[in-house]
């Protein structure tokens, strides 16, 4: 896949992502403490993932993006534990945190593949 095409598929996958767990936050109890605390920390992990790729896609140099791919990945996996967490706390909420989950763990899997690709290049 050419860069070009990656970065554009990555950009609109992290991107969807974000407005799917911001969609799914926004139907909860906004009232229940817990929901705010680790909802605030979800989108948080996830749009900074979002933001974070947009960066490294608009970087100016092979050793530019490699750094800012760092911070990707960490937000991605800061996503997978708060996403963890919310499966603990509310049960209920199962199939649809699945279906996040599975997307989160991809992009994680995939930024962390192409951060290794580029060292090795």
């Amino acid at each position: 896949m050419a860069q070009f095409d990656f970065n554009e598929k990555f950009r609109n996958r992290t991107e969807k992502l974000s407005l799917q767990v911001i969609n799914w936050y926004g139907n909860l109890d906004p009232q229940d403490e817990e929901t705010q605390l680790l909802g605030q920390q979800l989108i948080h992990s996830i749009t900074a993932t979002a933001v974070g790729f947009r960066a490294a896609c608009r970087a100016r140099s092979h050793a530019e993006r490699l750094q800012k791919l760092g911070p990707v990945i960490e937000h991605s996996d800061q996503t997978l534990f708060w996403l963890d967490l919310f499966r603990q706390v509310k049960p209920g909420e199962h199939k649809t945190l699945d279906l996040i989950y599975a997307e989160a763990l991809e992009i994680l899997k995939v930024m962390s593949t192409h951060r290794r690709n580029l060292k090795t290049s």
